[in-house]
């Protein structure tokens, strides 16, 4: 499935990247308010979930009603966030180290993952630093302790899920409350739900609500990833995939709202920081392939980011482009903890009061398929560069949400632009990593990790 081209294009020349983008071509905290520093800080990433799905409505009812419910009393919906990378490893190392992956290093093509670089601290050290109690309870593959998040956690719950078999969310947030009930001190939580990823194999009553007044062309689980990379589906074929995964997505927000309620049974919410996230989305042929890993289109970047800061006052909705890399630099500056000098991101609690971020630009890269790709957003526009034949696209997102029709020729200003802040960031991003795309090497990853991402469908 990853042809050795590919993984030659993973590893091309740093200077020829610049060369090519030059052709086209801080973190520190502010005054919190009156508010009092929260005690605690928890992140639920839900795996593989789509900006859209989020406050969908349906013919078959609303999509997520508890996370809805979450926002409409009170938290604030980031509506221009971006992830970094549009898989797992990298995406998942940028939001709990504050770092981009050229800089923090967990990347990689199969054979070739490398580990979390030592010099990059996580945000779990920072936190413990500062007297935290840290806990991590995940189910993927690429979140094996072996690739180095497990870092400065006290607590590492890691079950390595595979898409046929894996602990579902009411379990991982059952698990969670038992940690949290057992801390009496100050704590950090990372809570990742791997539910909505492939298969799609949606519980009830979930599975039946939202199949309901739909062609059933085949029957649960939808997988086998290879088919559909190359194959293209019939419209109930696709429109059956998207309701399954929408499903998927369902149950998931059920548990949430089963969670959230429990945190506030206990009175944890009135003093505790919740970010609620994910690390990429999911192509359903809307560029033509499908799953992701591939690409930077919004089908795969756009992620939700909704955060519920106490005693805040906040807008409901933000605007302004911001990133993964945000989370750890807002959560520091929400709990009263100085910032880690080592962090990309900036803190969203200025620009939640109405301010503008201090930069306006965010950026993604480190495909897992196919030739390595890079791109700058900003609240309007995204650039993208593609190594291959050095293609250079942009979109503007607010005219052309879908990316159909590039305006790099059209609007070669804006394009040389962005091209340009493209290439000061990944100048910047060599410069602390002195040339290397990479972490550190895993000679040895152990071969239940290996037979969990072939059932992922990542390697063959």
């Amino acid at each position: 499935m990853l042809c050795n081209r590919a993984v030659i294009s993973f590893l091309f020349a740093p200077l020829a990247l610049l060369a090519g983008l030059a052709a086209f071509a801080g973190c520190g905290r502010q005054g919190a308010g009156d508010a009092a520093p929260a005690r605690n800080a928890i992140v639920l990433l839900i795996d593989t979930c789509r900006f859209d799905e989020i406050g969908r409505r349906t013919a078959q009812g609303r999509v997520t009603p508890q996370i809805d419910q979450f926002v409409e009393r009170g938290a604030t919906r980031f509506q221009a966030a971006t992830a970094h990378a549009p898989w797992t490893l990298p995406s998942v190392t940028s939001l709990l180290t504050s770092a981009y992956p050229t800089v923090h290093g967990a990347v990689g093509l199969y054979p070739n993952f490398s580990k979390l670089r030592d010099a990059v601290p996580t945000g779990a050290e920072h936190l413990q630093g500062h007297g935290f109690e840290t806990g991590a309870f995940v189910n993927c593959a690429f979140l094996d302790p072996a690739l180095g998040l497990d870092r400065g956690f006290d607590a590492y719950d890691y079950v390595p899920a595979s898409n046929r078999k894996l602990r579902r969310a009411p379990e991982t947030l059952d698990q969670a409350l038992t940690w949290i009930d057992e801390r009496d001190g100050r704590y950090f939580l990372f809570v990742h739900l791997f539910d909505a990823h492939m298969d799609f194999d949606p519980p009830e009553p979930f599975l039946t609500q939202f199949l309901t007044d739909m062609p059933r062309p085949a029957e649960p689980p939808f997988g086998d990833v290879a088919r559909w990379r190359t194959e293209a589906p019939t419209a109930e074929m696709a429109a059956f995939a998207r309701a399954l995964y929408r499903a998927e997505i369902a149950a998931v927000d059920a548990a949430i709202g089963e969670f959230l309620i429990a945190l506030e049974q206990r009175g944890a919410l009135a003093n505790t920081a919740v970010v609620l996230t994910s690390d990429h989305g999911e192509e359903f042929w809307d560029h033509g392939n499908f799953e992701h890993g591939h690409s930077l289109y919004d089908e795969l970047l756009h992620v939700p980011l909704i955060v519920h800061a106490p005693g805040h006052e906040w807008e409901s909705e933000i605007h302004a482009r911001v990133g993964l890399v945000d989370v750890l630099p807002t959560l520091c500056e929400l709990l009263g903890v100085p910032a880690n000098e080592s962090f990309e991101g900036e803190s969203l609690v200025p620009v939640a009061r109405g301010g503008e971020p201090q930069s306006p630009y965010r950026f993604a890269e480190s495909v897992l398929y196919g030739y390595e790709k890079k791109a700058a957003m900003d609240a309007r526009f995204k650039y993208l560069y593609q190594d291959k034949d050095r293609v250079s696209l942009m979109y503007d997102l607010v005219a052309d949400p879908l990316e159909r029709q590039s305006i790099a020729v059209s609007d070669s200003t804006r394009r040389q632009e962005l091209a340009g802040e493209l290439l000061q960031w990944f100048q910047r991003s060599l410069k602390r990593t002195e040339g290397s795309q990479r972490g550190e090497e895993v000679v040895d990853m152990e071969e239940d990790v290996m037979k969990k991402l072939r059932s992922l469908g990542y390697v063959n």
